[in-house]
């Protein structure tokens, strides 16, 4: 099989559409003092998830969380993050806004390649 330049157009959108499609989402930083905060809290965080924690100092880290525990988070490779020390926490998820967006961009290119051609 044959690439043709409109095949080769379509492909690099789409892997332009499959990154481009996520976002950082701010998450509610559970308050830090006793008692300890409700699960509740954490039902929209799970292992697996790319997380983003901005410090009290202002550093910056990003992780994938290995496990919500109560006084902090655990990121895979074992370290761990109390929320005392956290002054902002963001999970990566996919935008829907930016994928039906490219999603559709790329459909009126590879409609118009396939049309019209190169």
């Amino acid at each position: 099989m044959k690439l043709t330049t409109p095949a080769v157009t379509v492909g690099v959108l789409s892997a332009l559409v499959l990154t481009g499609c996520h976002s950082m989402t701010r998450v509610a930083l559970p308050d830090a003092t006793p008692p300890p905060p409700n699960a509740a809290v954490f039902a929209h965080l799970k292992a697996g998830d790319d997380i983003r924690v901005t410090m009290q100092t202002g550093e910056k880290v990003t992780f994938t969380l290995a496990e919500v525990q109560t006084e902090g988070l655990m990121a895979e490779g074992g370290r761990h993050i109390p929320f005392r020390d956290m002054a902002q926490i963001e999970k990566r998820q996919i935008s829907w806004i930016k994928l039906g967006i490219l999603t559709g961009i790329l459909a009126y290119v590879a409609f118009g390649l396939y049309h019209f051609g190169p």
